[in-house]
């Protein structure tokens, strides 16, 4: 069986076969179970799987998990801004009497710029 780098996959055709490590794991209720998924060359993929596909494949499917993947569709990736790159401790503040938590994160996208964000 011969692998294809994620380097090389496009949205042209859907014959290829994958094989990568899935780093995160996690379930969404709108769009069902999605796993990010880093290629031996450190590109990364954000893979999602229909809720309908999910079980036959669940107990396979699992964090740090190497798994091979056939017949795979690529669409454009339009959901995401970047990637966490520093997380901050989080802090503390009370305004009118109300204690709010709150953290500062970078966000870094493809091109290496960074934005900083702030979580309340």
């Amino acid at each position: 069986m011969t692998f294809t780098l994620l380097k090389n996959v496009d949205m042209d055709k859907t014959e290829w076969i994958i094989k990568d490590r899935a780093v995160r794991c996690y379930e969404r209720t709108t769009f069902g179970d999605r796993s990010t998924v880093l290629g031996l060359e450190e590109y990364r993929i954000h893979a999602s799987i229909k809720k309908f596909h999910m079980e036959p494949f669940r107990r396979h499917l699992k964090e740090g998990s190497v798994i091979a993947i056939k017949d795979v569709i690529v669409a454009p990736n339009s959901d995401v801004i970047g990637r966490v790159v520093g997380i901050n401790k989080s802090q503390t503040r009370t305004f009118d009497n109300r204690t709010t938590h709150f953290a500062k994160i970078t966000l870094e996208d493809v091109d290496r710029n960074k934005l900083s964000c702030t979580l309340w």
